[in-house]
């Protein structure tokens, strides 16, 4: 696929309503152009390529067979980046003309540049809701969860009548990963405006599936009793695409089935009667996790196919209401019922797998629980089976917790008494010292120039240690009197703990 440079494209404005779709409609405020293209314009980086143009351009007609069917690049040769008639390339008065935009991965971008979908989208006319669509494939804010069909069809007041049809087809794909889920759900988005002037068709296709594009651009026979002439080729096209997203839920199904039934087996042969406690399932708050998991898939799987059905009946109305042959309308009644009645078979397969995910997430939860309460059992049993190792254990407990007690009140007395002996020492000291000074004029000097005390001297020295005596005597008697009452409290509290210990653990 060649690029085109920026000056060979004509890019849309964002601010300003497009060319034809401005005054082409009976607008009633159901949608802003100019916003939705603003938001197109904001994202471009993070929706489309800034190097790659792959976009496949593809004729199918009334009568053009398999083998006849061209595969031509898109040229930018004509000033405005598209060439919807290459020369050389007969098309029928009735074709269809498809314009298929890649996307290798759901995290990559859409593999065409910003200014050649612009090209393309002001060379066909499109009209604002497929760009909503358009949208929806940003990788920075793609949304899984949103399964909204987007389905939109408007005639336009000019042109002859010409229509504009488009949708989101939802469904999953095997991406063959041999890690996890290997389903993953996928969308693409279909844009088809009906000329009716020249009965013929333009398509556009954003990352279909390879199956809908061998299948869009396949041999008609055998795939739809439409009858292929006017409007019925593009009514063929819609109810194969729409047909196209059913294609794999069977598998889909099938893959989670065998899911549902793994977490059934580990539920139902755990904490049997025939099961040995060594050789039980290894049930685990893990499987509850997966299983949500896999409940949340379930889920988001019926949205989609509810979407799904709802896109059927909107495209059944749409083609009943354009349709102006008997015998098309019939043929769609059949196609689009069969549908229907496929449809509602895999809806209710879904809802038997969720119902089926509900019953073994509660049973789960039941054994979980049931393993819970037999743990608690066994260590009150083991509590119990051992009362006097128990007794012992509290006794320790009591006995340090006492002796620890005792040794810091025991330290909180001697702080006391040492406190209270340096206040007497602080007091008799300078007595003492005042005494001795004040009886040394009473010391008598000898021959031998040496001091001689004298009696008054000797006697207040006696009358002071006889003082210092008694306070210590009376400091230790004291001291002892408290030890021995301290030594009855500790003897007290044993017992009484000794006592309850046994009132305790006695059954």
């Amino acid at each position: 696929m060649s690029s085109a440079s920026q000056s060979d494209h004509l890019v849309i404005p964002p601010a300003a309503p497009h060319t034809e779709a401005g005054a082409s409609y009976i607008s009633l405020g159901s949608y802003n152009a100019s916003a939705i293209r603003r938001k197109l314009l904001e994202r471009r980086e993070s929706l489309f390529s800034q190097e790659h143009d792959d976009v496949e351009f593809r004729i199918a007609g009334v009568g053009v067979g398999k083998d006849t069917l061209r595969r031509l690049q898109l040229l930018a040769s004509t000033g405005t980046g598209l060439r919807t008639d290459p020369p050389g390339l007969p098309v029928p008065a009735a074709g269809d003309v498809f314009y298929v935009i890649r996307q290798d991965n759901p995290w990559d971008r859409l593999r065409v540049t910003s200014e050649f979908f612009d090209s393309l989208a002001d060379t066909l006319g499109v009209f604002p809701f497929f760009l909503e669509s358009v949208l929806r494939f940003d990788i920075k804010s793609k949304d899984d969860n949103n399964t909204w069909h987007g389905f939109h069809s408007r005639r336009r007041l000019t042109d002859g009548g010409n229509v504009e049809t488009c949708y989101m087809l939802h469904f999953f794909e095997n991406n063959g990963s041999t890690e996890g889920d290997p389903w993953s759900p996928r969308q693409t988005a279909v844009y088809h405006r009906h000329h009716a002037s020249g009965d013929q068709s333009s398509w556009i296709l954003i990352n279909p599936s390879a199956h809908l594009k061998e299948s869009a651009l396949a041999d008609p026979e055998g795939v739809s009793r439409l009858t292929l002439s006017g409007k019925s080729s593009a009514a063929r096209f819609h109810v194969l695409f729409i047909n196209s997203a059913l294609r794999n839920w069977a598998g889909y199904i099938a893959a989670q089935r065998t899911k549902v039934e793994e977490f059934e087996a580990k539920a139902f042969s755990s904490e049997a009667d025939h099961i040995q406690p060594e050789d039980d399932y290894d049930v685990r708050f893990q499987d509850r996790q997966n299983l949500q998991r896999l409940k949340q898939g379930l889920r988001r799987a019926a949205a989609m196919l509810d979407a799904t059905t709802d896109l059927q009946a909107r495209i059944r109305v749409f083609l009943d209401r354009n349709g102006d042959d008997d015998a098309l309308r019939d043929a769609i009644t059949v196609e689009l019922d069969d549908f229907d009645a496929e449809a509602k078979y895999y809806r209710c397969c879904i809802g038997d797998l969720q119902q089926r995910a509900s019953d073994t997430m509660s049973l789960f939860l039941d054994i979980l629980n049931r393993r819970c309460s037999h743990a608690n059992l066994r260590n009150a049993a083991t509590n119990e089976s051992s009362p006097e190792t128990n007794a012992a254990s509290l006794s320790t407990t009591t006995s340090t917790d006492v002796s620890e007690e005792t040794e810091h009140k025991r330290e909180q007395r001697m702080a006391k008494n040492i406190s209270s002996l340096t206040r007497i020492a602080s007091v008799y000291l300078p007595i003492t010292v005042l005494s001795g000074i004040w009886s040394l004029h009473r010391v008598d000097e000898g021959p031998w120039a040496r001091l001689c005390f004298g009696s008054r001297f000797w006697g207040l020295l006696l009358a002071c240690l006889l003082v210092a005596q008694a306070l210590l005597l009376i400091a230790a008697a004291r001291y002892a009197a408290y030890e021995e009452k301290e030594r009855e409290k500790r003897r007290g509290r044993i017992v009484d703990a000794a006592a309850g210990d046994g009132a305790v653990v006695s059954p």
